[in-house]
Protein backbone atom coordinates (compact mmCIF):
# COMPACT_ATOMS: atom_id res chain seq x y z
CA UNK A 1 0.00 0.00 0.00
CA UNK A 2 2.63 2.62 1.12
CA UNK A 3 4.46 1.34 -1.88
CA UNK A 4 1.89 2.23 -4.43
CA UNK A 5 1.75 5.64 -2.55
CA UNK A 6 4.85 6.42 -2.82
CA UNK A 7 5.52 5.46 -6.54
CA UNK A 8 2.20 6.88 -8.12
CA UNK A 9 3.48 10.64 -8.18
CA UNK A 10 6.54 9.30 -9.71
CA UNK A 11 4.87 7.45 -12.48
CA UNK A 12 2.35 10.64 -13.26
CA UNK A 13 5.65 13.13 -13.69
CA UNK A 14 7.28 10.80 -15.48
CA UNK A 15 4.04 10.78 -17.97
CA UNK A 16 3.79 14.17 -17.89
CA UNK A 17 7.72 15.15 -19.05
CA UNK A 18 7.67 12.31 -21.51
CA UNK A 19 4.58 13.94 -23.01
CA UNK A 20 6.39 17.56 -23.05
CA UNK A 21 9.10 16.02 -24.78
CA UNK A 22 6.83 14.15 -27.67
CA UNK A 23 5.17 17.42 -28.36
CA UNK A 24 8.64 19.68 -28.71
CA UNK A 25 9.54 16.85 -31.01
CA UNK A 26 6.33 17.61 -32.90
CA UNK A 27 7.24 20.80 -34.08
CA UNK A 28 8.48 21.44 -37.66
CA UNK A 29 11.71 23.22 -37.57
CA UNK A 30 12.25 24.73 -41.22
CA UNK A 31 15.47 26.03 -41.97
CA UNK A 32 15.93 28.59 -44.15
CA UNK A 33 18.95 28.31 -46.71
CA UNK A 34 20.52 31.60 -48.23
CA UNK A 35 19.91 31.42 -52.41
CA UNK A 36 23.84 33.06 -53.45
CA UNK A 37 23.42 33.96 -57.35
CA UNK A 38 26.39 33.98 -59.12
CA UNK A 39 26.70 36.36 -62.50
CA UNK A 40 27.39 34.84 -65.45
CA UNK A 41 27.86 35.73 -69.02
CA UNK A 42 25.83 39.25 -70.27
CA UNK A 43 23.49 40.59 -68.16
CA UNK A 44 21.19 43.50 -68.00
CA UNK A 45 19.45 46.19 -65.68
CA UNK A 46 16.55 46.74 -64.58
CA UNK A 47 14.74 43.66 -66.00
CA UNK A 48 11.49 45.97 -66.24
CA UNK A 49 10.54 48.80 -67.06
CA UNK A 50 6.76 50.57 -66.37
CA UNK A 51 6.11 53.51 -67.61
CA UNK A 52 3.18 55.14 -66.17
CA UNK A 53 0.37 57.99 -67.72
CA UNK A 54 2.77 60.68 -66.72
CA UNK A 55 6.04 59.29 -68.13
CA UNK A 56 5.26 59.83 -71.97
CA UNK A 57 6.03 63.50 -73.23
CA UNK A 58 3.30 65.64 -74.86
CA UNK A 59 4.95 64.10 -78.31
CA UNK A 60 4.47 60.21 -76.90
CA UNK A 61 8.20 59.78 -76.50
CA UNK A 62 10.04 58.34 -73.65
CA UNK A 63 13.81 58.21 -72.98
CA UNK A 64 15.55 55.44 -70.72
CA UNK A 65 18.62 53.48 -70.38
CA UNK A 66 19.52 49.94 -70.14
CA UNK A 67 22.79 48.85 -68.88
CA UNK A 68 24.64 45.94 -70.10
CA UNK A 69 27.46 44.33 -68.05
CA UNK A 70 29.82 41.46 -69.05
CA UNK A 71 31.05 39.31 -66.31
CA UNK A 72 33.28 36.92 -68.06
CA UNK A 73 36.24 37.12 -69.59
CA UNK A 74 35.19 36.63 -72.37
CA UNK A 75 34.27 38.88 -75.62
CA UNK A 76 30.44 38.70 -76.32
CA UNK A 77 28.38 39.94 -79.42
CA UNK A 78 24.73 40.64 -78.18
CA UNK A 79 21.67 40.75 -80.66
CA UNK A 80 18.49 42.43 -79.91
CA UNK A 81 15.12 41.45 -80.50
CA UNK A 82 11.57 42.96 -79.88
CA UNK A 83 8.80 41.20 -79.07
CA UNK A 84 4.81 42.12 -77.94
CA UNK A 85 3.57 39.70 -74.66
CA UNK A 86 0.00 39.05 -72.97
CA UNK A 87 -0.31 37.36 -69.81
CA UNK A 88 -2.75 34.51 -69.34
CA UNK A 89 -6.20 34.69 -68.10
CA UNK A 90 -4.78 34.09 -64.63
CA UNK A 91 -1.72 35.91 -65.39
CA UNK A 92 0.96 33.20 -64.28
CA UNK A 93 2.37 33.28 -68.29
CA UNK A 94 4.05 35.88 -69.97
CA UNK A 95 3.20 35.04 -73.82
CA UNK A 96 5.74 36.28 -76.10
CA UNK A 97 5.33 36.72 -80.11
CA UNK A 98 6.09 38.70 -83.32
CA UNK A 99 2.55 39.77 -84.67
CA UNK A 100 2.64 39.10 -88.20
CA UNK A 101 3.69 41.82 -90.31
CA UNK A 102 0.40 43.12 -92.10
CA UNK A 103 -2.40 42.94 -89.36
CA UNK A 104 -5.22 45.45 -88.59
CA UNK A 105 -3.79 46.72 -85.30
CA UNK A 106 -0.27 46.97 -86.30
CA UNK A 107 0.00 50.21 -85.21
CA UNK A 108 -0.73 49.23 -81.58
CA UNK A 109 2.11 46.58 -81.39
CA UNK A 110 5.07 47.74 -79.17
CA UNK A 111 7.58 46.06 -81.29
CA UNK A 112 7.11 48.91 -83.44
CA UNK A 113 7.78 51.74 -80.97
CA UNK A 114 10.95 50.55 -79.34
CA UNK A 115 13.90 52.20 -80.95
CA UNK A 116 17.44 50.54 -79.85
CA UNK A 117 20.49 49.30 -81.38
CA UNK A 118 20.69 45.56 -82.40
CA UNK A 119 23.84 44.58 -82.03
CA UNK A 120 26.58 45.20 -79.23
CA UNK A 121 29.75 44.10 -78.92
CA UNK A 122 30.88 43.41 -75.33
CA UNK A 123 34.64 43.39 -74.05
CA UNK A 124 35.54 40.96 -70.95
CA UNK A 125 34.10 42.69 -68.30
CA UNK A 126 33.11 45.71 -69.81
CA UNK A 127 29.59 47.30 -68.90
CA UNK A 128 27.80 49.99 -71.65
CA UNK A 129 24.65 52.25 -71.30
CA UNK A 130 22.21 51.49 -74.06
CA UNK A 131 20.21 54.24 -74.74
CA UNK A 132 16.25 53.28 -75.57
CA UNK A 133 13.70 55.17 -77.33
CA UNK A 134 9.67 54.40 -77.24
CA UNK A 135 7.25 56.09 -79.62
CA UNK A 136 3.66 55.64 -78.83
CA UNK A 137 1.90 56.75 -81.59
CA UNK A 138 -1.38 59.43 -81.74
CA UNK A 139 -4.16 58.44 -81.05
CA UNK A 140 -3.39 55.28 -79.42
CA UNK A 141 -6.69 53.88 -77.37
CA UNK A 142 -6.42 53.99 -74.20
CA UNK A 143 -5.05 50.57 -72.20
CA UNK A 144 -2.14 48.72 -71.36
CA UNK A 145 0.69 47.75 -73.87
CA UNK A 146 3.42 44.93 -72.95
CA UNK A 147 6.41 44.07 -74.70
CA UNK A 148 9.66 42.84 -74.42
CA UNK A 149 13.21 43.40 -75.20
CA UNK A 150 15.60 39.97 -75.62
CA UNK A 151 19.45 39.92 -75.61
CA UNK A 152 20.98 36.73 -76.84
CA UNK A 153 24.60 36.96 -76.66
CA UNK A 154 27.03 34.63 -78.15
CA UNK A 155 31.04 34.59 -77.73
CA UNK A 156 32.86 36.87 -79.94
CA UNK A 157 36.69 35.42 -80.40
CA UNK A 158 38.99 35.88 -83.34
CA UNK A 159 40.03 32.13 -82.77
CA UNK A 160 36.48 30.66 -83.22
CA UNK A 161 35.60 32.91 -86.46
CA UNK A 162 35.14 31.28 -89.60
CA UNK A 163 34.07 33.20 -92.53
CA UNK A 164 30.22 32.20 -94.64
CA UNK A 165 31.18 30.59 -98.15
CA UNK A 166 30.03 33.15 -100.76
CA UNK A 167 30.65 36.39 -98.72
CA UNK A 168 32.76 38.39 -96.93
CA UNK A 169 31.32 38.16 -93.27
CA UNK A 170 31.98 35.98 -90.42
CA UNK A 171 30.17 33.69 -87.83
CA UNK A 172 30.97 32.09 -84.78
CA UNK A 173 31.79 28.46 -84.22
CA UNK A 174 29.94 28.81 -80.69
CA UNK A 175 25.80 28.92 -80.54
CA UNK A 176 23.94 31.07 -78.52
CA UNK A 177 25.27 30.98 -75.08
CA UNK A 178 22.36 32.77 -73.22
CA UNK A 179 19.11 35.01 -73.80
CA UNK A 180 18.31 37.87 -71.07
CA UNK A 181 14.93 39.64 -71.29
CA UNK A 182 13.53 43.29 -70.00
CA UNK A 183 9.72 43.66 -70.05
CA UNK A 184 8.02 46.88 -70.99
CA UNK A 185 4.60 48.26 -69.67
CA UNK A 186 3.17 51.09 -70.86
CA UNK A 187 -0.06 52.43 -69.89
CA UNK A 188 -1.65 54.65 -72.34
CA UNK A 189 -4.00 57.66 -71.84
CA UNK A 190 -6.15 57.98 -75.27
CA UNK A 191 -9.66 60.04 -75.63
CA UNK A 192 -11.54 57.06 -73.62
CA UNK A 193 -11.75 57.60 -70.33
CA UNK A 194 -9.45 55.50 -68.18
CA UNK A 195 -11.36 52.69 -65.63
CA UNK A 196 -9.38 51.45 -62.82
CA UNK A 197 -11.49 49.58 -61.09
CA UNK A 198 -10.44 45.86 -59.00
CA UNK A 199 -12.43 43.62 -56.70
CA UNK A 200 -11.37 40.24 -54.39
CA UNK A 201 -13.17 37.37 -55.60
CA UNK A 202 -12.27 34.99 -53.74
CA UNK A 203 -10.99 34.86 -50.16
CA UNK A 204 -10.76 31.69 -48.56
CA UNK A 205 -9.18 29.01 -46.02
CA UNK A 206 -8.43 25.54 -48.36
CA UNK A 207 -10.42 24.05 -45.96
CA UNK A 208 -12.62 25.00 -42.29
CA UNK A 209 -11.14 22.73 -40.00
CA UNK A 210 -7.07 21.91 -40.30
CA UNK A 211 -5.65 19.53 -38.21
CA UNK A 212 -1.98 19.73 -39.55
CA UNK A 213 0.50 23.43 -40.38
CA UNK A 214 -0.06 25.23 -42.74
CA UNK A 215 -3.50 26.56 -43.15
CA UNK A 216 -3.58 27.59 -46.31
CA UNK A 217 -5.23 30.48 -47.56
CA UNK A 218 -6.30 31.46 -51.28
CA UNK A 219 -7.32 35.10 -52.70
CA UNK A 220 -7.99 36.25 -56.08
CA UNK A 221 -7.86 39.81 -57.40
CA UNK A 222 -9.74 40.42 -60.20
CA UNK A 223 -9.16 43.78 -62.40
CA UNK A 224 -12.22 45.45 -63.74
CA UNK A 225 -11.05 48.15 -65.75
CA UNK A 226 -9.38 49.01 -68.54
CA UNK A 227 -5.57 49.86 -67.59
CA UNK A 228 -3.14 48.00 -65.57
CA UNK A 229 -1.81 49.07 -62.15
CA UNK A 230 -0.30 47.91 -59.04
CA UNK A 231 -1.02 46.97 -55.43
CA UNK A 232 0.32 46.06 -52.51
CA UNK A 233 -1.30 43.89 -49.63
CA UNK A 234 -0.69 42.59 -46.33
CA UNK A 235 -2.84 39.97 -43.92
CA UNK A 236 -3.66 39.85 -40.30
CA UNK A 237 -4.85 36.38 -38.56
CA UNK A 238 -6.36 36.88 -35.17
CA UNK A 239 -7.44 33.87 -32.45
CA UNK A 240 -11.31 34.76 -31.76
CA UNK A 241 -11.33 37.92 -33.59
CA UNK A 242 -9.08 39.38 -30.71
CA UNK A 243 -5.40 37.96 -30.03
CA UNK A 244 -3.41 38.84 -33.01
CA UNK A 245 -1.17 35.85 -33.64
CA UNK A 246 0.08 36.36 -37.51
CA UNK A 247 0.74 38.98 -39.93
CA UNK A 248 2.46 38.96 -43.79
CA UNK A 249 3.22 40.88 -46.54
CA UNK A 250 2.46 40.22 -50.24
CA UNK A 251 4.68 41.94 -52.88
CA UNK A 252 4.08 44.45 -55.16
CA UNK A 253 2.47 43.31 -58.46
CA UNK A 254 0.54 44.69 -61.52
CA UNK A 255 -3.09 43.79 -61.97
CA UNK A 256 -3.02 43.55 -65.96
CA UNK A 257 -6.75 44.50 -67.77
CA UNK A 258 -9.55 41.82 -67.50
CA UNK A 259 -7.15 39.98 -65.65
CA UNK A 260 -7.06 37.53 -62.22
CA UNK A 261 -4.41 37.72 -59.61
CA UNK A 262 -3.99 34.72 -57.76
CA UNK A 263 -2.55 34.97 -54.24
CA UNK A 264 -1.17 32.12 -51.52
CA UNK A 265 -0.40 32.12 -47.49
CA UNK A 266 0.82 29.29 -45.49
CA UNK A 267 0.04 30.08 -41.93
CA UNK A 268 2.73 27.19 -40.01
CA UNK A 269 0.63 27.41 -36.52
CA UNK A 270 2.60 26.02 -33.55
CA UNK A 271 1.22 22.78 -32.30
CA UNK A 272 -0.71 24.37 -29.47
CA UNK A 273 -2.73 26.81 -31.39
CA UNK A 274 -6.43 25.55 -30.56
CA UNK A 275 -9.00 28.09 -31.58
CA UNK A 276 -11.32 29.62 -33.94
CA UNK A 277 -9.15 31.94 -36.47
CA UNK A 278 -10.46 35.53 -38.59
CA UNK A 279 -8.24 36.68 -41.56
CA UNK A 280 -8.26 39.65 -43.17
CA UNK A 281 -6.44 40.46 -45.71
CA UNK A 282 -6.32 44.26 -47.27
CA UNK A 283 -5.02 45.40 -50.75
CA UNK A 284 -3.96 48.91 -52.03
CA UNK A 285 -3.53 50.53 -55.49
CA UNK A 286 0.23 52.23 -56.00
CA UNK A 287 -1.07 55.64 -55.84
CA UNK A 288 -3.56 54.57 -52.97
CA UNK A 289 -6.59 55.47 -54.79
CA UNK A 290 -7.89 51.70 -55.14
CA UNK A 291 -8.16 50.07 -51.84
CA UNK A 292 -9.87 46.74 -51.12
CA UNK A 293 -10.53 44.11 -47.91
CA UNK A 294 -12.39 40.80 -47.09
CA UNK A 295 -12.28 38.42 -44.53
CA UNK A 296 -11.88 34.22 -43.62
CA UNK A 297 -12.69 32.06 -40.96
CA UNK A 298 -11.75 28.54 -40.09
CA UNK A 299 -10.72 26.22 -36.96
CA UNK A 300 -7.27 24.98 -36.04
CA UNK A 301 -7.03 21.31 -33.94
CA UNK A 302 -3.73 20.52 -34.45
CA UNK A 303 -3.97 16.55 -34.14
CA UNK A 304 -0.73 15.33 -32.78
CA UNK A 305 -0.80 17.34 -29.68
CA UNK A 306 -4.71 16.25 -28.94
CA UNK A 307 -3.33 12.63 -29.95
CA UNK A 308 -0.86 13.07 -27.20
CA UNK A 309 -3.44 14.57 -24.75
CA UNK A 310 -6.04 11.70 -25.30
CA UNK A 311 -3.25 8.84 -24.53
CA UNK A 312 -2.00 10.71 -21.48
CA UNK A 313 -5.38 11.03 -19.95
CA UNK A 314 -6.08 7.04 -21.07
CA UNK A 315 -3.00 6.35 -19.28
CA UNK A 316 -3.61 8.51 -16.24
CA UNK A 317 -7.27 7.01 -15.85
CA UNK A 318 -5.89 3.65 -16.02
CA UNK A 319 -3.15 3.97 -13.94
CA UNK A 320 -5.68 5.53 -11.16
CA UNK A 321 -8.48 2.90 -12.07
CA UNK A 322 -5.34 -0.04 -11.41
CA UNK A 323 -4.25 1.93 -8.22
CA UNK A 324 -7.82 2.48 -6.45
CA UNK A 325 -8.89 -1.27 -7.23
CA UNK A 326 -5.92 -2.43 -5.32
CA UNK A 327 -6.82 0.15 -2.13
CA UNK A 328 -10.41 -1.17 -2.76
CA UNK A 329 -9.51 -4.66 -2.76
CA UNK A 330 -6.97 -4.16 0.29
CA UNK A 331 -9.63 -2.54 2.01
CA UNK A 332 -12.83 -4.76 1.95
CA UNK A 333 -9.92 -7.63 3.06
CA UNK A 334 -9.12 -5.66 6.20
CA UNK A 335 -12.95 -5.13 6.61
CA UNK A 336 -13.36 -8.84 6.64
CA UNK A 337 -10.52 -9.71 9.41
CA UNK A 338 -11.86 -7.07 11.56
CA UNK A 339 -15.34 -8.07 11.16
CA UNK A 340 -14.84 -11.83 11.84
CA UNK A 341 -12.43 -10.45 14.71
CA UNK A 342 -14.88 -8.34 16.35
CA UNK A 343 -17.78 -10.67 16.71
CA UNK A 344 -16.80 -13.92 17.48
CA UNK A 345 -14.82 -15.59 20.69
CA UNK A 346 -14.24 -18.32 22.11
CA UNK A 347 -15.27 -19.07 25.54
CA UNK A 348 -12.93 -20.99 28.31
CA UNK A 349 -14.15 -24.37 27.25
CA UNK A 350 -12.66 -23.31 23.75
CA UNK A 351 -15.97 -23.08 21.98
CA UNK A 352 -16.70 -19.41 20.39
CA UNK A 353 -20.02 -17.82 21.31
CA UNK A 354 -21.53 -14.73 19.67
CA UNK A 355 -20.55 -10.98 20.61
CA UNK A 356 -23.87 -10.49 21.67
CA UNK A 357 -24.02 -13.74 24.35
CA UNK A 358 -20.23 -12.81 25.49
CA UNK A 359 -21.55 -11.21 29.21
CA UNK A 360 -24.01 -13.69 29.81
CA UNK A 361 -21.82 -16.65 30.76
Amino acid sequence: MNFLHKLFPKIILGLVAAFFLQVVFCFNYVSAQEDFVVQEGVQISPTRIDIDLNVINEDGYYEGIINLKNYEDTSYRVRVEIEDFYVSDDSTQAMFFVPQENHPLKAYDMINWIEVDKEIFMNPKESKNIPIKIRVPQKTPTGGYYGAIFFKSDRYDAELLEKDEGNDSFTTKVGIKQRVGMLLTIAVKGVEPIKREAEITVFEPEKKLFWQAPAKLKLNIHNKGNIHFKVTGNIKIDKFGIINVAEGEFNERILYPEKDRAYDFDWNFSNWSYGFYKAVVEFTSEDGEIKMSDEATFWVIPWKTTLSIIILLIIIWLIFRIFTSRFEIRRKGDNEEEESGEDIYSNESGEFIDEDLRFKR
